[in-house]
């Protein structure tokens, strides 16, 4: 252990940790320049903070400010992230787009999905970046948010402009906070003054005639030979069906994997989804659709175009060629979700049960479904299936049969 100024100036190039705290050390680079450090993780990432020049600050004192960190961290902050806030603060002030940066680094790489922060990038890219990402974080006035907000809404994009607002919204109050560099007061968000613009939800479901013209395009084309206009992948035809049959979400039955899949139980043990880990039943023609799977892949409905990987965007184009040709007007994958629970609802099952089957985590509805047993959850989950079933199975075609006439008798 390196301690005195002696034994700090005949340091060899390295790693020299120090016992008088976690992750602090002298690092001696090639170049012969000497700093304290400390390494720590946070949130799952490995950061390193230079405490100072080994040459100018004493051991004693950088062990100090180590300590400091490290109690920093013990208490959920990232002293790293915090000395460059306050850097770039101390500038010319924090803008809106070094704010996002930080956002994403620091917090949505922690908390949210990769989609999310897509969507979160395209946002802010498109809408913001241009219009206020230059700005300084402490200038921004309700005023300025609010002519963004009517902008985008004029387009128009009433939930685009929602949406922004919200992101904005999330950035702002970050900022307020010691982390980001604490660049506004507390509950000076001026979001809040805002009135959103009113959104009506879509829970667009397909129809029992609907479901029987899908359930016979399905039919013909899985049926018709390679090259053929109606042929489409074996697998995203598959894929499409267990959206059906299932009412899980598009990305849960795209990226299910074998090991996730157990037909004895009947059920989906999803690590990851939207909710968190999931577990889901399975009816009857589920288990079946599973069991007629070849097992090529870790994936149960694997790309076709990217060997090795899950099933992609392909699944859209399929879709919209299957839709139009059971002459379904425009709907979403997602409303074939909105199609199980309606078939369910059709049925009779309760909205609690149905709620417990699509996986639903709202506080109130969970608080609902606390006393649910799980053999009402299966019997309404086969009924659904066999229904559902029933109406993609396409009716059997039958040979004409020519009524008999009854000869008539001569009179004599």
């Amino acid at each position: 252990m390196v301690t005195t100024k002696k034994q700090v100036a005949a340091a060899e190039v390295g790693w020299h940790p120090d016992a008088g705290c976690q992750g602090f050390a002298l690092l001696v680079k090639p170049n012969g320049a000497r700093r304290w450090v400390l390494d720590y993780r946070f949130n799952g990432r490995q950061r390193r903070i230079q405490v100072g020049r080994a040459d100018v600050l004493p051991r004693d004192e950088a062990l100090k400010i180590a300590r400091k960190h490290r109690v920093a961290i013990d208490h959920g902050r990232d002293p790293l992230a915090e000395k460059e806030a306050a850097r770039l603060a101390g500038q010319e002030g924090l803008t809106l787009a070094q704010l996002f940066a930080l956002y994403v680094q620091q917090y949505a790489m922690v908390r949210k999905r990769p989609r999310s922060i897509a969507t979160d990038r395209w946002m802010f890219e498109r809408e913001i970046q241009d219009v206020l990402g230059r700005r300084r974080v402490a200038d921004i006035t309700e005023f300025d948010l609010a002519r963004l907000h009517r902008a985008i809404t004029a387009r128009p994009a009433p939930v685009l402009a929602n949406r922004v607002l919200a992101l904005i919204s999330t950035l702002l109050n970050l900022s307020e906070l010691p982390l980001y560099g604490q660049l506004r007061p507390r509950h000076s968000n001026p979001c809040k003054g805002i009135e959103r613009n009113r959104e009506t939800k879509k829970h667009r479901f397909l129809s029992s005639a609907q479901l029987i013209a899908l359930g016979k395009a399905l039919a013909d084309s899985e049926r018709a030979p390679l090259g053929s206009e109606l042929y489409e992948p074996p697998t995203i035809l598959a894929a499409i069906r267990m959206l059906i049959l299932t009412g899980c979400r598009r990305g849960e039955i795209c990226n299910l994997q074998w090991s996730e899949v157990d037909l004895e139980r009947g059920v989906l043990d999803l690590e990851a989804s939207k909710t968190g880990r999931k577990t889901v039943q399975l009816n009857a023609p589920a288990r079946q659709l599973l069991a007629s799977l070849p097992r090529a892949s870790e994936y149960v409905f694997p790309s076709a175009a990217e060997h090795g990987k899950a099933l992609g965007g392909a699944l859209w184009h399929t879709w919209a060629r299957v839709r139009a040709r059971a002459g379904i007007p425009a709907t979403r994958i997602h409303d074939l979700r909105h199609s199980f629970a309606a078939t369910g609802a059709g049925l009779g099952a309760s909205l609690p049960i149905l709620g417990a089957l699509l996986g639903h985590t709202a506080a109130a509805t969970t608080q609902r479904y606390a006393g649910i047993a799980e053999d009402p959850r299966r019997e309404a989950n086969e009924r659904i299936g066999e229904r559902l079933s029933t109406l993609l199975s396409p009716p059997q075609q039958t040979a004409d049969v020519v009524p008999m006439t009854r000869k008539r008798r001569r009179r004599g």
